[in-house]
């Protein structure tokens, strides 16, 4: 497993890699990342070079391979989650619907999508900052600036 530490416009992002493909990016930073790992793993940089479009070109290249650690169900919402553009967003209630027919499932509720956004372990490249509440923002577990700073930006 490699670690590298992305500066970006909201704070210091962590990214990790194992075998391959990203596994977290997160607001986590270790002492323990070197520019060393861009050697062992390429992938670090592709994702860095995503990062760097998203914020500074607003656009969005190819996403590197990802492999985020998680449920079934959480899997099932990420997948979903990804299918949001761009500047858009979507309630946790129309996802869960939009999970619901994914999965084959006769209904699911928001809470529990929900839940599953809360633990997404790469953060942006898995947009769950673009699942808004029905009537507000809603929650996200970097908090509310940060989502609030990350909607403005893709708009």
């Amino acid at each position: 497993m490699e670690k590298i530490n992305y500066q970006s416009p909201m704070g210091t992002l962590m990214i990790v890699v194992r075998g391959g493909k990203i596994v977290e990016i997160s607001l986590k930073t270790t002492k323990n990342t070197n520019d060393a790992a861009l050697q062992k793993e390429p992938v670090l940089l592709k994702a860095m070079e995503w990062l760097d479009a998203y914020f500074h070109q607003k656009t969005l290249l190819p996403l590197p391979p990802l492999i985020p650690a998680g449920t079934k169900f959480q899997q099932a919402v990420w997948q979903e989650c990804m299918l949001v553009p761009w500047g858009q967003t979507l309630t946790y209630g129309d996802l869960a619907k939009r999970v619901a027919l994914r999965t084959q499932k006769p209904s699911m509720s928001a809470q529990a999508v929900g839940q599953a956004l809360s633990k997404n372990p790469i953060l942006l490249m898995i947009p769950c900052h673009r699942i808004v509440a029905k009537g507000g923002i809603g929650g996200f577990s970097s908090g509310l600036a940060l989502k609030t700073f990350l909607l403005e930006h893709e708009q």
